[in-house]
């Protein structure tokens, strides 16, 4: 995380770190696959979807990719 996101990143103030935080973890859980998750997120993985049914759910819920 360290390298990957943070210290790419600036922020001056404690909440800007939570928050540039809390974007790192929503892509790594959502966006980013995983080889030991057979390439999916581990989002795909924990809720057991392919990724076109993820894509239906996303555009269900109207999440824009």
């Amino acid at each position: 995380m360290k390298h990957e996101w943070v210290l790419l990143h600036e922020y001056n103030t404690t909440p800007e770190l939570e928050a540039l935080l809390n974007e790192w973890i929503e892509r790594y859980n959502t966006w980013r696959p995983h080889i030991v998750n057979d390439g999916q997120t581990p989002w795909q993985a924990y809720r057991g979807l392919l990724p076109e049914l993820e894509r239906e759910d996303k555009e269900r819920r109207g999440v824009v990719a």
